[in-house]
């Protein structure tokens, strides 16, 4: 298979850099979830199972496997994260849970994330990649203005603006609460000139996606 002839590679290249490597996982990634290769998903589904010995594509078979996952899948990588023996495989696990495809999961990890069943040093980032789901963002902006206080409350400070990076892939004019309004409303003190970028970037991203919706 593609990916099995990937891994052979990266068997054979030892003195492959970490750079080298990286890039490969993200490669496969990109193979299994955005370009959503059937082959890649079916082999990364094989080594669900098979733990990889190198980091860059152990990461890129939990990430494919999340993303077609269902249900049973979200539970089982769920509790991947919370008996993982190290904290590279605890982490790994932890942000493939915002990568699930159904709304029943997304509804489920923002429930954890914003009622303390995740620990609030890990949260505010995994909520940054839930901001930028490709079909519930929405819904996660919703949630997260919903519980506001509840969840500057429960995270580091520094850690909010952050976070609020999630809110660059927020294009769709029909997100509520308006997402300017509701930061200009909602000021962060450790975070005022990063969150004036993160609205900046989501500018640049809504031109850009009116362009290519005509």
């Amino acid at each position: 298979s593609s990916m099995a002839k990937k891994k052979n590679k990266q068997q054979s290249a030892e003195g492959e850099d970490d750079r080298t490597r990286q890039l490969r996982g993200l490669l496969l990634t990109a193979a299994g979830t955005v370009a959503r290769d059937p082959k890649v998903v079916a082999e990364a589904r094989d080594r669900w199972d098979a733990p990889d010995g190198d980091a860059a594509v152990a990461s890129a078979v939990v990430a494919i496997v999340a993303a077609h996952g269902d249900a049973a899948t979200y539970a089982d990588c769920r509790e991947r994260a919370r008996t993982a023996t190290t904290s590279q495989a605890e982490q790994r696990h932890l942000r493939a849970l915002a990568r699930f495809p159904g709304a029943a999961e997304v509804e489920g990890l923002l429930e954890e994330l914003l009622g303390g069943g995740i620990r609030s040093q890990d949260a505010p980032y995994l909520l940054r990649e839930v901001l930028g789901h490709p079909t519930h963002r929405n819904r996660a902006w919703r949630t997260l203005t919903d519980r506001w206080e509840e969840a500057t409350a429960a995270f580091p400070s520094n850690s909010i603006a952050r976070m609020l990076e999630g809110v660059r892939t927020l294009v769709d004019d029909a997100v509520e609460p308006d997402v300017d309004d509701f930061l200009a409303a909602h000021p962060v003190p450790q975070g005022e000139l990063q969150i004036a970028q993160h609205l900046e970037r989501r500018q640049v991203n809504r031109r850009l996606a009116a362009r290519l919706a005509t």
